[in-house]
């Protein structure tokens, strides 16, 4: 690391807690000097960092930037649109159209309204579920955000989150993501149940629909994450379960700032009585690029467009895995939205893998977080490159876990 980039470091810690207003992106949770400190430029699936080096980028914004980085036919509605205004008196037409374009896309939803980050509109659909049935408690089970109802069952120790015991009390947590336990927590005081449906097994899913029905709770899909990562129109989709409100963000506008809440008009009519309402949800900017994305992903023909080339590396980590010297356990979770190669039953935050698989990665010129996202701008000869470096960090690991001398020293 360079004398100037240790002194930026120094200063954003300084001056930003954490280093940074985004907790994933903390140098705490990535490790420089090896892996980059600070981005400069990005452009398809690399950018640079601000030491002049080009990166393989397996984390595209935190999964967020589906079609590539600085994409010219979303850039250039961008530009377009910023040159005619980008925030309004009344709404913009723009809106309407974007509207039309997702729920088209959605087909069995209603009714739609923006936001613009993925813990706005899961905490949107809590609030709404909470006005339509008069009910106080949510069941969940995951991340869902940074706000009170969702960062007590994640984080736990609501006093050292500055939530108080009366709104933590609130959340039932379900101690695995299994229908088991969704039963056992969802009761006639329940407004609703909140669950990343990629987590769970379609069995469960259905079940958990028919127990939401007969208790009177919302089921609410958080697609925030997986939703276009995972198809055209999401888990729910493919697994034939219908939520009473469905939660998008990451895909939606390439990176620029957007998330939705979709459902019917009856259950949707709430967000209206529930207040949900911000200046820049209908800020132009994102409404743009989602229109650009909107149009690229009508004309794609296979969407995950890199669903092929993920399969792939799954496939040879699973091989890795299966044919090295057993030194150590290592299992994948994940599918061609994203995954992971990890210690079975560890967190990210605590997997000692993570930090060996980034540091690999990074030998080779390649940036990671811990977890595979690719995009539509990931070509062949990267996937080259990300097979070799994780077959690497997975054999040494097998061979010699927490090898940080061969790390250090390649």
């Amino acid at each position: 690391m360079s004398s100037e980039t240790a002194a930026k470091l120094r200063r954003s810690m300084q001056i930003i807690p954490s280093g940074t207003s985004t907790a994933a992106k903390s140098p705490d949770r990535l490790d420089p000097p090896v892996t980059p400190a600070f981005a400069v430029s990005a452009s398809g699936a690399t950018f640079i960092d601000n030491q002049g080096r080009s990166w393989i980028d397996c984390d595209m914004g935190l999964g967020a930037v589906v079609w590539g980085h600085a994409h010219p036919i979303i850039d250039a509605r961008v530009t377009e649109q910023i040159a005619r205004g980008v925030l309004f008196s009344v709404p913009h037409v723009i809106e309407l159209q974007v509207a039309e374009r997702v729920l088209g896309r959605l087909q069995v939803f209603e009714a739609i309204r923006f936001a613009k980050g993925g813990a706005d509109v899961v905490s949107a659909a809590v609030r709404m579920a909470r006005a339509a049935t008069g009910r106080a408690f949510v069941a969940c089970g995951t991340y869902h955000g940074w706000h009170d109802w969702a960062a007590v069952q994640h984080y736990g120790g609501s006093k050292s989150l500055g939530i108080p015991a009366e709104v933590a009390n609130r959340t039932l947590g379900l101690a695995a993501e299994r229908f088991e336990f969704a039963e056992a927590a969802v009761t006639g005081d329940v407004a609703a149940v909140v669950v990343c449906p990629e987590h769970w097994s379609t069995g469960d899913l259905h079940s958990l629909r028919r127990l939401c029905d007969r208790t009177g709770s919302m089921l609410v899909f958080d697609e925030v994450k997986s939703g276009l990562r995972h198809s055209a129109r999401g888990v729910w989709h493919s697994i034939g379960v219908v939520p009473d409100l469905l939660c998008l963000s990451k895909g939606l506008a390439n990176g620029y700032p957007l998330a939705a809440i979709v459902g019917s008009r009856q259950i949707m009519a709430y967000a209206t009585q529930a207040r949900v309402s911000g200046t820049y949800f209908t800020e132009c900017v994102g409404l743009a690029a989602a229109m650009a994305a909107e149009g690229l992903l009508a004309n794609v023909t296979q969407w995950p467009s890199w669903k092929n080339s993920a399969d792939r590396l799954i496939a040879a980590a699973t091989c890795a895995i299966g044919s090295s010297e057993p030194g150590g356990q290592l299992t994948i979770t994940g599918n061609a939205a994203s995954f992971r190669v990890h210690t079975p039953g560890c967190t990210p935050a605590a997997d000692p893998f993570r930090r060996h698989f980034m540091r690999v990665m990074a030998r080779h010129g390649i940036f990671s977080g811990g977890f595979i996202a690719l995009s539509d701008a990931h070509h062949t000869s990267h996937i080259d490159q990300i097979e070799e470096a994780m077959v690497t960090a997975i054999e040494r690991w097998l061979v010699r876990p927490d090898d940080t001398e061969w790390v250090s020293s390649s």
